[in-house]
């Protein structure tokens, strides 16, 4: 959800930052643009949500929202890894265009020119929402 607020704040800059990668033609990368924000908040409401519905749930069960949140945020991230990695074995320099506005605050979120320290975050991030893909119930 933070990480919609920046791109909702800034969609031209972040219209760039998704024509730059260069994997979509323009008109696709300006619906990318648009909708993207939009997954990111509905993945963000769907955990917290999942966050508010807790104490309903026994130890180990994991809600449906949180459940639902997770697969998003999976399936971005595997595109992101992918988006990245492509234009890193491409040689092209880009700025992320990742957390415009929560990296201003925490240096290791900040939005710079990708490396692969970039995909290995992700990486990461995507190995933080195995254990609720894996529970199911």
């Amino acid at each position: 959800m933070i990480a919609a607020v920046g791109k909702l704040q800034q969609p031209k800059a972040f219209l760039r930052a998704v024509a730059d990668y260069q994997l979509l033609p323009l008109p696709l990368a300006k619906l990318v643009a648009a909708a993207l924000p939009g997954v990111e908040s509905l993945a963000g409401g769907l955990l917290l949500l999942g966050a508010f519905t807790a104490f309903r749930r026994r130890p180990g069960q994991v809600g449906l929202y949180a459940d639902a949140a997770a697969w998003i945020v999976a399936g971005l991230l595997a595109v992101f890894i992918v988006a990245l990695s492509v234009n890193l074995l491409r040689g092209f320099p880009m700025d992320c265009g990742c957390f415009d506005v929560l990296g201003s605050h925490i240096p290791f979120l900040k939005s710079s020119q990708v490396t692969w320290g970039t995909v290995g975050r992700d990486v990461v991030m995507l190995a933080l929402a195995y254990p609720i893909l894996r529970k199911r119930g």
